[in-house]
């Protein structure tokens, strides 16, 4: 069955993972969604909590090539 609030959860995550939406922008549309009643603060912190989790694992992305390449030169 088709659950619009969970595809509309979906939407706003990848949104911002493929970059097309910011987390001001994602921010803002779900104080909308819940002052439209669509979504709970529950709604909001699980895609906060998503954004985060996201962001952590690009940080550690970029943290890991850093360091590669830091050992490179070292070595090189």
């Amino acid at each position: 069955m088709f659950r619009f609030k969970n595809w509309l959860k979906e939407a706003y995550i990848n949104g911002y993972k493929n970059g097309e939406f910011s987390e001001e922008y994602i921010a803002d549309r779900c104080a909308d969604q819940i002052g439209k009643g669509r979504f709970t603060e529950a709604d909001a912190e699980e895609i906060y909590n998503e954004i985060e989790k996201y962001n952590a694992e690009k940080a550690a992305e970029i943290t890991a090539v850093f360091e590669t390449e830091s050992e490179e030169a070292n070595n090189g």
